[in-house]
């Protein structure tokens, strides 16, 4: 849209100073946009906790063009545009561009499902493990956790075949397995499983079968024994077993498969 008036020149007739219209319309764009974004470098972190919102302030980069790019990504994507990603990532945008919390592109794409925009966005070389390993934010959630959220099966599976890291977890240890065990995806479990995701880490001081022992969810407890898991770990505040708060919250189905594996009480 702006190809065709680059070169124009605009002439200031009382002064006779020629002003490069490229130059005055981006410092405008950059002016008057409302949405923060940033490139593949941590930004600030914020102080106060509170939810993600459509609502963005503009990051202070040096390029009126490149930011107006990135910003055009990242509506783009928050609408499932995705001709409109496609030519923002053609005109120089960052495939890793944050909102103001700290969620890439590729992460809120995997959140709002929306594969086409995801696939464009690996191919040009966004980070598929979503965020700053060293940046903490209230966006925690990478790419594949996003998709495990969303129950996105053909997307769990694109971003395991692509490398991401099955046991990333960026908040007090929770990874994709413990999303996958909270919304009681047995299918997403065993994926996860066999894409080598550890069945004994502590989330929030437990660990997954205690977690989905108490929780009633049988069918995840019988995968987690089967790959694994230590059926007598102990979660960390309550100092309990799997059979004992299986025991304690009356999931019977649960208790009789953890006795059958062994589990002491």
């Amino acid at each position: 849209m702006f190809g065709a008036v680059f070169g124009d020149v605009l002439m200031n007739t009382s002064t006779g100073v020629k002003l490069n219209f490229a130059l005055v319309a981006g410092l405008a764009i950059a002016a008057i946009m409302s949405i923060q974004i940033s490139d593949a470098s941590p930004q600030s972190i914020p102080t106060n906790s509170f939810s993600p919102s459509p609502s963005f302030k503009l990051a202070k980069l040096s390029n009126p063009w490149l930011a107006f790019q990135n910003a055009t990504l990242l509506r783009a994507v928050m609408s499932g545009d995705l001709a409109s990603a496609k030519v923002a990532l053609l005109r120089g945008a960052n495939p890793n561009a944050k909102d103001k919390y700290g969620a890439t592109v590729l992460v809120i794409a995997s959140s709002k499902s929306y594969l086409d925009i995801v696939q464009l966005l690996l191919e040009h070389n966004a980070d598929i493990n979503g965020r700053d390993p060293f940046e903490r934010n209230y966006y925690y959630l990478t790419p594949l956790m996003a998709a495990v959220e969303e129950h996105h099966i053909e997307m769990i599976k694109l971003f395991l075949s692509k490398g991401a890291k099955v046991n990333d977890a960026p908040d007090e240890g929770v990874a994709a397995l413990d999303i996958a065990i909270e919304k009681n995806h047995a299918d997403v479990v065993k994926i996860l499983l066999q894409a080598g995701a550890d069945p004994n880490h502590y989330a929030v001081g437990a660990t997954p079968i205690y977690s989905a022992a108490s929780t009633g969810y049988t069918a995840i407890v019988s995968l987690l024994i089967e790959y694994g898991a230590d059926i007598n770990a102990k979660a960390y505040g309550s100092r309990k077993t799997p059979l004992e708060i299986a025991t304690l919250n009356k999931h019977l189905a649960v208790v009789k498969l953890l006795k059958q594996a062994g589990a002491k009480q």
